[in-house]
């Protein structure tokens, strides 16, 4: 059975931190420490939605004012106006140490001169336009620490900014550490030049150190988590805009923030985990799943103080039904994963889990809620009219016969604009769906084809390119069609220059099963097409109109040259999911921890499953060994897909 794993915003889910803490001891206070249920002496310093707090000198916080000059040793970034280091030149720069930020664990990070680094894009543009916390303005919400986000100009009286790694911080503290700072930078159009930097430790504490006077009061200091917003409250601001005065840094403010050291006794119930069941993702009309079903429900807790733990009690309240599992224990440290078996569970469920640990201190994570609606997770004939036929599970299907049929995506210029002037190298869809196991027919002969545009939808009766592929079989996989059969002086029409076109997988005959896999490859939005003979005379109907807002395995491989050679090859898939950031070093490297169990199947462009990995929840690598260059296609048991290219 798999798990379908939910997570609760807003209560301290954050097992990475109590890890990296190394028995109470902090970067923080050399005079006091303070309780984070009083906060800061002065104005709204925390927590927020997560846990964090800041402290500042110009709170009356004993807050140690360590300047750390890289000047001389670090790295110099060559900032230019309105830039970050990843979005000019690809060129992330790597702390030393896995830094855990809110919900994630990150090694790296992108510097921007607008007075901020970013962690979770290495392409980000960091606007010069600063706004309140949380921040959308910027494509999209990001995980930052503004240390002076403004419209700053590094290099416009001989300012950088420089970078450099401690694996034994220079200010006192005992782990590691990676300073940035911003050396002698001005605002646009002013010569008046700052010195202020930030601190990055292991236990994913952040000092800020103002060396100089801000001159300007329109800044943003603050941090914030990716996809922060009002509803979980995952950032906390510092000052905004001169808002408040008392926070406008002036020479010798040191602000910190961080989350509170653990607690000699707290349990924590990080989430509540629901049964994935086995059921189609589309029924036919008077169909779908019964209700109630048997299934498990897990509660993962964690011990996060200094002290082991025992006989304590653990409560579900499972749609008013109370199950509780007594006696447990928990060293410090440790997690643990509590299985409510064989409950009913209802299509739409409500589920509550906390314990009673009398002496717990931080009460705000001892408690739960889940709702898990089954019923977004399919779809019934009342709102999908497909012919009245469809029976699938995450394809398109039919009870009867529909004769020949088509699935097209459409590729335009949004897709297509990095790759122009490369040739078709080879065609790939998934067969069926990724994890089926019965109802997938081969349909007869198939093909894959590429057709023109004709007044917004494909035009299948003038072909640009069509090659026959036979019969597939009813085995369900990843299907590569190299076109290297063809002629190179045969290949100027498959060249990119016309957009968009029509990349398209033939059936000859739908009839009774699951042909077409679906998900990841083409986005309703982008335009995705089905046409059958039987079906309104054969014409083309985006899958929008069947109420089916579905992805497509369905892409390209592209090539430098038109004889196939293999130079400069990428994989196209339109709606990447992005998953791996990079291989180093012999890991795959995530843009972000797994939020489940996961294989990842990875595909060389000639069709050969090269590698099978395994990524655990929570893990942001996963060791592959050493990968040939070259572009490669992945696909998760979780049927998110995408692409890669190996340096």
């Amino acid at each position: 059975m798999l798990w379908l794993i939910v997570y609760v915003n807003g209560l301290n889910d954050r097992p990475a931190h109590a890890e990296a803490v190394k028995e109470k001891e902090s970067v923080i206070l050399t005079a006091k420490e303070h309780s984070p249920t009083t906060g800061p002496s002065l104005l709204s310093g925390g927590p927020d939605g997560y846990g964090y707090l800041y402290y500042s000198t110009q709170d009356g916080d004993s807050v140690d004012f360590n300047w750390i000059d890289i000047t001389g040793t670090g790295t110099a970034v060559g900032a230019g106006d309105d830039w970050c280091s990843g979005s000019s030149d690809s060129t992330l720069y790597y702390l030393g140490f896995s830094f855990p930020f809110y919900e994630s664990v990150y090694d790296s990070v992108s510097i921007c001169s607008n007075g901020a680094i970013v962690f979770d894009d290495p392409y980000v543009y960091f606007g010069l336009s600063n706004t309140s916390l949380p921040s959308t303005s910027y494509e999209g919400p990001r995980a930052i620490v503004a240390i002076m986000w403004d419209d700053l100009d590094p290099p416009e009286y001989g300012g950088d900014i420089y970078f450099q790694s401690f694996s034994s911080c220079p200010d006192g503290y005992s782990g590691a550490c990676a300073v940035i700072e911003y050396y002698h930078v001005p605002r646009y159009g002013n010569s008046v030049q700052m010195d202020f930097e930030m601190i990055l430790y292991d236990n994913g504490s952040i000092r800020l150190l103002y060396n100089s006077q801000i001159y300007y009061n329109d800044a943003t200091i603050g941090i914030q988590a990716e996809g922060a917003d009002t509803v979980n409250n995952y950032y906390l601001q510092y000052v905004y805009g001169g808002n408040p005065s008392e926070h406008v840094p002036d020479s010798g403010t040191a602000i910190l923030f961080m989350l509170p050291p653990p607690a000699d006794h707290d349990i924590a119930v990080n989430s509540i985990i629901f049964p994935q069941f086995d059921f189609y993702t589309f029924y036919p009309a008077g169909q779908g799943p019964a209700w109630p079903q048997t299934g498990d429900v897990a509660v993962v807790i964690q011990n996060k103080g200094l002290n082991d733990e025992s006989g304590f009690d653990l409560t579900l309240n499972l749609n008013g039904n109370i199950h509780t599992e007594t006696g447990l224990s928990l060293t410090s440290g440790s997690t643990d994963t509590i299985v409510f078996s064989s409950l009913s569970i209802e299509e739409i469920n409500t589920a509550i889990a906390y314990h009673n640990l009398a002496t717990d201190e931080r009460p705000t994570n001892d408690t739960a809620t889940v709702s898990m609606d089954y019923s977004a997770l399919y779809k019934v004939g009342d709102t999908i009219t497909y012919a009245d036929t469809l029976d699938a599970t995450d394809a398109i299907g039919t009870n009867g016969t529909l004769g020949p049929t088509r699935i097209a995506v459409k590729f335009d210029s949004s897709d297509l604009y990095l790759f122009t002037g490369k040739y078709i190298k080879a065609i790939f869809f998934y067969h069926c769906w990724p994890g089926a196991t019965s109802g997938c027919i081969s349909g007869g002969n198939n093909a894959v084809a590429i057709y023109p545009d004709a007044s917004g939808v494909p035009d299948h009766s003038n072909p640009l390119f069509r090659k026959d592929i036979g019969d597939i079989g009813t085995t369900p996989g990843l299907i590569f069609v190299p076109l290297d059969s063809v002629a190179a002086a045969d290949t100027a029409f498959l060249r990119i220059g016309t957009f968009p076109f029509y990349v398209a997988r033939e059936v000859e005959n739908l009839a009774s099963g699951y042909p077409f896999g679906a998900e990841n490859g083409c986005t309703a939005g982008k335009g995705c097409w089905i046409s059958t003979d039987s079906l309104n005379s054969g014409a083309w109907a985006q899958l929008t109109d069947y109420g089916l807002d579905l992805d497509w395995i369905l892409g390209m491989v592209v090539t430098d040259t038109a004889d196939y050679v293999g130079a400069g090859e990428s994989i196209i898939v339109p709606g990447d999911a992005k998953l791996i950031r990079s291989v180093v070093n012999g890991y795959l490297i995530l843009n972000a921890p797994a939020n489940e169990d996961m294989t990842i199947e990875m595909y060389n462009t000639a069709g050969k499953l090269v590698r099978k990995v395994l990524i655990r929840k929570g893990a942001d690598r996963a060791f592959v060994g050493k990968l040939p260059t070259g572009a490669y296609f992945y696909i998760t048991s979780n049927r998110r897909a995408g692409s890669l290219i190996v340096r």
